[in-house]
């Protein structure tokens, strides 16, 4: 009996444990990646509508003016 995995415990995969280990490590990284990405953007587009929707074209004054 070797100390790798055989096919019949990996589901009929032959690739190496090490390799689909450092594939999923790969995957997830770049699941984070798009993740932070996005939330980035989604803080960014929301920022600037709430500065759009808020944003005055007469210059500041109090009703006593």
């Amino acid at each position: 009996m070797s100390g790798g995995v055989t096919a019949e415990e990996t589901g009929g995969e032959s690739r190496p444990i090490r390799e689909r280990i450092r594939e999923s490590i790969l995957l997830d990284g770049d699941r984070l990646a798009v993740t932070g990405l996005a939330l980035l953007v989604a803080f960014v587009l929301r920022t600037a509508t709430v500065t759009q929707r808020t944003a005055a074209t007469l210059p500041f004054t109090t009703p006593e003016q």
